[in-house]
């Protein structure tokens, strides 16, 4: 990525970084100037001066280094500083191949030739075949899978049928479409054999494998739960520079998991995984410094993690963010940004807590905004109790109590004329099915004076 060039930096006044400003831009402050060196930009992950200097006179080094190509006629991409150091020892750690876990920009599936994307920390951009070990793109993975459904189906439908030449047809079909497109090596047909498929290219030092074999020793997926083995796996993935299996054997060793509690080595193992772009590694981090384990306890430094985190789209991340704006932990508190990061990170589907967290979050400020959270037209109690729902279906237990409360506090009144349930037969929109109605003309009167704004389906 070509950030800076001789042009930029022929252009800058050195003079003016006596003394420079360290911008804080995620707590709120002032914008970053686009003259300032890349060293400024994100001095705030370590917001010490003298640190910041440091980085400052190397810049400097550089841009004297630089001043040989001032006449080019091309702009020379600057990288403005070295590497990071190795968090395990003063040497340069080596620099690791991505390529080796996320493929190429320009690769193209080996079955359907169109291009790949690479992978990122999601993990769900590219498939990758367990026997050779060659990515596919998601397409051909979920198509392969659908065809061997379908001929396992006719199959079957053909021994119901007493058919022995179809059912032979078909189960030879079947035996070609479980065999590896690639290599032709017999595909995996249950977790077990994932697993051994998984060890053994893990046995062979593939670090891909190594962490998969991991992963399924900490889960029990295909084997025994096994915390001993899952640490030994990941470490050897991490020390190939495997991205994911580094912030995933600090997580063991911050828990003691496995292995031996070490928060030290958790948070180096972390800050590599930082190093390399994953926000995992942002998040375990701020994780450690919010709650002061191994280090000074800094809320500030920590919610400034949780952001650089949560804007790689990291859901645990976001929903921690929108707790430090909910509660003011190193942020100024501020329910309705709190909101934003919680809908983010539940919007992705996954975090029960996220959810929840915006069911609750929604009702509280429309408490502070209105004095109260049924007024038509404002009322966020239909889409609160839909986040509610989405998440006592996660297991959210605290969520799905908040919803029999709302549904126990709305069932004894007319929404509209708060004629009591003593007194009269409520039935409920048949829409969100939150509010209660006596009858037509009140839930007409309602409806107009703003329900239909708030109402929404909530299953």
């Amino acid at each position: 990525e070509q950030w800076w060039t001789v042009d930029s930096l022929m252009a800058t006044s050195w003079t003016s970084f006596s003394a420079p400003p360290i911008p804080y831009p995620l707590l709120g402050g002032s914008e970053v100037p686009p003259n300032l060196l890349p060293s400024e930009a994100y001095a705030y992950l370590t917001p010490d001066a003298e640190v910041a200097r440091t980085r400052l006179q190397r810049d400097r080094d550089i841009h004297r280094l630089s001043q040989v190509a001032a006449t080019a006629t091309l702009p020379i991409p600057i990288y403005p500083c070295q590497p990071p150091r190795s968090p395990r020892s003063n040497a340069m750690p080596p620099v690791v191949d991505l390529t080796t876990f996320f493929g190429e920009d320009d690769e193209d599936c080996p079955i359907c030739l169109e291009s790949m994307t690479p992978l990122s920390w999601r993990g769900n951009e590219r498939k990758r075949t367990l026997c050779c070990g060659k990515f596919i793109c998601p397409d051909c993975g979920t198509s392969m899978l659908g065809r061997q459904a379908s001929l396992a189906n006719q199959a079957r439908e053909a021994s119901v049928a007493n058919d022995p030449s179809a059912a032979e047809y078909h189960a030879k079909n079947l035996e070609t479409a479980m065999s590896c497109p690639l290599c032709r090596a017999k595909l995996p047909c249950n977790e077990k054999e994932t697993f051994e498929a998984s060890l053994n290219n893990a046995k062979k030092g593939k670090a891909y494998a190594q962490h998969a074999v991991a992963t399924k020793y900490e889960a029990g997926r295909g084997a025994r739960k096994n915390l001993n083995k899952a640490a030994k796996y990941f470490r050897a993935a991490a020390e190939q520079g495997h991205p994911w299996s580094m912030s995933s054997y600090g997580n063991l060793l911050e828990k003691g998991l496995g292995v031996g509690k070490d928060i030290g080595e958790a948070k180096k193992w972390y800050e590599r995984s930082a190093e390399l772009k994953q926000p995992q590694g942002y998040y375990h981090q701020g994780n450690l410094y919010e709650n002061g384990i191994g280090v000074q306890k800094d809320e500030a430094k920590a919610a400034r993690l949780y952001r650089v985190a949560a804007d790689m789209g990291f859901d645990i991340a976001q929903c921690s963010l929108g707790c430090c704006y909910d509660f003011g932990t190193g942020l100024p508190e501020n329910p309705e940004q709190a909101l934003v990061w919680y809908l983010k990170s539940a919007e992705q589907g996954t975090n029960a807590t996220a959810m929840g967290n915006v069911s609750s979050t929604m009702l509280k400020i429309a408490a502070i905004r209105y004095g109260r959270c049924d007024v038509a037209g404002r009322s966020p109690v239909p889409k609160a109790v839909y986040w509610g729902k989405r998440a006592a279906k996660l297991g959210n237990e605290e969520a799905a109590a908040a919803v029999k409360q709302i549904d126990d506090l709305l069932s004894g009144v007319c929404a509209n004329c708060n004629k009591p349930a003593s007194s009269v037969n409520l039935k409920r929109c048949t829409k969100c099915r939150v509010f209660r109605y006596c009858g037509r003309d009140c839930q007409r009167e309602h409806w107009k004076a703003g329900h239909k704004l708030d109402c929404c389906k909530t299953d």
